[in-house]
């Protein structure tokens, strides 16, 4: 804001100017004008004029004893405190707008984060209680985020352990549960949830604490809020980064959800957030089956990264799936899929492979309507060895992903380990993994022991045991059955629709 076209040209009047536009934003509860009037991140073409301000009015105020001798200023909250009680300003407004001139008057960069977090506190409690104070909570956040991360970043240039963020963290988590928290006269608080959410989940997301995001969501979540009366651009965001949140932590199922209402819901001109959600979207359900329409794919320009690597997914073909994803490693690491992509979809292109070699041993008989349901071990595991499986080494190995592949319902048949035969369902022995993962768990328990499924021998357990190093199933990156918490860091390289 220019102080000559905002407030005047004097400076010795620019104090006076000040406080009365923050009065008539208090009084007529325009929160926009408020926060624009008490952002952290003040351009100095007005600032430094205020301060000069400030520095003849404390001068002025004390006998001209203070600020004299050089340009720092020392704010006497006293002095201060009649000058905007006579701007009209009420309580508990004054505190919080002594409590920014103070911030304003901050001789050492260095201490700008310390003292804007004050001031935030100031607002937040116990000020904060209106829904049209919404915007000046967003400013205080938004500035104390750049605040921090520039502090964190002077403090590596010297070497020492970066603790800023940290600490803001903690005054995001003190703000939330002031939001969420049922206290008399501050209903209207809640509004403000999925603004903070939102830049908090950002946050951090950027600092690598997706720890700190799962809670924030359990906090949300527990609450029961009704999203619905919040904008829907704040629900298009908070459904976003909420699925980037589950993909992280391998719940590909809530990740569709969220996502699929963001990408519902984003505006269809928002074209660079729509570009966001998707490429998440389609990892979401290719995960679990479901492959995206070529169509959709060269709508937002995406057949280079995910057309080859569908292609390779849907046949089954190892080394060219794991070749492109290696040549996009760049592209979704960015994205935080890098490895999900690597070790989540072999189960279902394991199936895809076997649907493939099965499709082809029936067309080979004369009469296919006739054909043995069954499929050899040896042919298998020379299929895999073919698509590029190098992990898949023996019949053993075999033996134990076929096991894996009928207790998770992708086939529908059972083995006969000692004659190495696996013995297909004749009504569909492949079922589709999607629909198959969109059914309750307890209806695919029930189908499973509806079925006559043969254990694998012991001999094919002690050998893929002693190749592999499991009693169970063998080290194969497949993605374990019951998915391993990952490790904490969140790629920063993936922004947020805003």
């Amino acid at each position: 804001m220019d102080a000559q076209n905002g407030y005047g040209n004097s400076p010795s009047g620019l104090l006076a100017q000040y406080l009365s536009q923050v009065a008539t934003a208090i009084h007529s509860e325009n929160g926009a004008l408020l926060a624009s009037l008490t952002d952290p991140l003040l351009g100095p073409d007005w600032v430094e004029p205020l301060q000069s301000d400030l520095s003849q009015f404390l001068s002025s105020s004390d006998g001209g004893t203070s600020g004299a001798a050089d340009s720092t200023v020392v704010v006497d909250s006293g002095a201060l405190a009649e000058d905007v009680a006579a701007a009209g300003i009420p309580a508990p407004y004054d505190n919080f707008v002594v409590a920014f001139l103070s911030y304003l008057t901050t001789p050492d960069p260095r201490d700008f984060y310390d003292v804007a977090a004050g001031v935030f506190a100031q607002f937040c409690n116990p000020v904060f209680s209106k829904s049209w104070h919404v915007p000046v909570v967003k400013t205080l956040c938004e500035g104390l985020i750049h605040l921090a991360l520039e502090r964190d970043n002077y403090l590596k240039s010297l070497g020492k352990r970066r603790t800023t963020a940290t600490n803001l963290q903690n005054r995001f988590s003190w703000l939330m549960s002031l939001i969420l928290v049922d206290r008399p006269g501050f209903q209207e608080t809640k509004s403000a949830a999925l603004t903070v959410a939102n830049i908090a989940l950002r946050f951090y997301v950027r600092m690598g604490e997706s720890q700190l995001c799962t809670k924030l969501v359990r906090q949300i979540d527990s609450r029961r809020l009704d999203l619905s009366i919040y904008p829907m651009s704040q629900r298009v965001t908070y459904h976003f980064l909420v699925g980037r949140l589950k993909i992280y932590y391998h719940k590909f199922r809530a990740a569709e959800k969220h996502l699929s209402f963001a990408l519902e819901h984003c505006h269809k001109n928002s074209l660079d957030n729509r570009r966001r959600i998707i490429p998440l979207y389609i990892v979401a359900r290719l995960i679990r089956g479901l492959l995206p329409k070529p169509q959709l794919l060269a709508k937002y320009h995406l057949e280079e990264h995910f057309g080859p690597l569908i292609a390779a997914h849907k046949k089954g073909n190892f080394a060219e799936y794991d070749r492109i994803v290696i040549a996009n490693v760049k592209y979704y690491s960015s994205l935080g899929v890098f490895t999900i992509l690597q070790q989540r979809a072999r189960m279902i292109m394991f199936r895809n492979l076997y649907r493939l070699v099965f499709s082809i041993s029936q067309s080979m008989n004369a009469n296919p309507t006739e054909a043995p349901m069954q499929l050899d071990y040896m042919r298998l595991m020379q299929a895999s060895q073919f698509a590029g499986a190098t992990d898949c080494t023996n019949i053993a190995c075999v033996e134990s992903i076929v096991v894996a592949l009928i207790a998770q319902g992708l086939i529908k048949g059972y083995t006969l380990p000692t004659r190495g035969i696996l013995v297909v369902s004749r009504t569909n022995p492949f079922p589709s993994p999607y629909q198959l993962a969109n059914t309750s768990r307890k209806t695919r328990s029930a189908a499973a022991r509806s079925q006559p499924v043969r254990r694998t021998s012991a001999a094919a357990a002690a050998a893929a045991a002693a190749a592999h190093g499991s009693s169970s199933f063998p080290n194969l990156h497949l993605g374990s059955l019951q998915a391993r918490r990952p490790v904490r860091r969140i790629s920063a390289g993936l922004k947020s629709p805003t």
